[in-house]
């Protein structure tokens, strides 16, 4: 898929279908780990469907690690696993993995200065070299609306007034540091610079 994806809308809440046709559950979050320059996902993070937990067929979890090379495609309407039910093997997560919507989704950015400029909306991926890769983080209108309701009628009601969605999209390799303990995003270029965002 040449387009990228959107993690709130392509990712949240998007069922997970083991080989065989059997649900899984439903994605949560993703995890990476940092070091590359766009990261590749390792993780789904899937709260566990209720129909399986009472067949006990992960001891019960509420939620579920699936390493991503168990991903066998996507789809607009699911993520479809290689391997069957009984097969899933939970991965693991180390300390220095990021969960995207825990650690990532509304944290706030800073230049490289420590300047505020916003918070992030979304966060855009991409396959590449055939892994799910981190491409940026979006922080535009565009975004925040598709979090505040249906995506059709806000734009419509945009539309309304005639004002023109431009999406911005910052490239994940200006974020240069995380600060777990601060909560914030440090980019590697000052507030002025950050006015030509880049558009995939």
């Amino acid at each position: 898929m040449k387009n990228p994806y959107s993690f709130y809308k392509d990712f949240v809440g998007k069922p997970v279908i083991s080989a065989g046709n059997i649900a899984v559950g439903k994605i949560k979050d993703l995890t990476i780990l940092m070091g590359e320059e766009f990261p590749p996902i390792k993780n789904l993070v899937v709260i566990v469907a209720s129909r399986r937990r009472g067949l006990n067929p992960f001891k019960n979890r509420e939620l579920l690690v699936i390493p991503w090379e168990d991903v066998a495609c996507l789809s607009k309407k699911a993520i479809y696993l290689s391997v069957f039910m009984e097969e899933i093997v939970p991965g693991t997560v180390e300390h220095n993995e990021l969960f995207v919507y825990r650690d990532i989704m509304d944290e706030e950015i800073v230049d490289r200065y420590g300047k505020h400029l916003f918070r992030v909306n979304d966060v855009v991926l991409r396959i590449q070299k055939g892994k799910l890769r981190i491409i940026g983080i979006q922080a535009d209108i565009n975004s925040m609306l598709l979090r505040l309701g249906p995506e059709r009628e806000i734009f419509k009601l945009v539309n309304l007034f005639r004002k023109k969605i431009v999406e911005n999209i910052i490239m994940w390799d200006h974020v240069k540091q995380y600060d777990k303990r601060m909560r914030y995003l440090k980019l590697d270029i000052s507030k002025k610079l950050v006015k030509n965002l880049y558009n995939l």
